[in-house]
């Protein structure tokens, strides 16, 4: 492929335009294995800051349920500020209390 088409295929991704127009033997391969490798680093941040937020959910889901569970609160007042605080519907606060009720609620 001409050096056009691999200035265009940079231009039209994120890669540093500035650097393919100073090198020689610039190709459609070397410009695509660069786009791979800033979309995997993208990928990997996004996943990392995804677990991160489901992490900080579970363990607030945690909480509500184990002061629940402690102020004597009924298994529907749990599952209602889960919802609440959460913002999550009806079925992902059931499992989350499913999974960190000790059963005092849970009758």
């Amino acid at each position: 492929m001409g050096r056009s088409v691999c200035m265009a295929i940079a231009a039209t991704s994120r890669v540093g335009l500035e650097a393919y127009g100073k090198e020689e033997g610039i190709t459609v391969s070397k410009i695509w294995d660069e786009v791979r490798q800033e979309g995997r680093a993208e990928g990997r941040m996004e996943g990392r800051a995804e677990g991160r937020a489901e992490g900080r959910a579970e363990g607030k889901a945690e909480e509500i349920v184990s002061m629940g569970e402690e102020f004597q609160l009924s298994r529907e007042a749990i599952l209602k500020r889960l919802q609440e605080k959460l913002g999550v519907g009806i079925q992902q606060a059931e499992e989350y209390f499913k999974r960190f009720a000790k059963g005092t609620a849970a009758v």
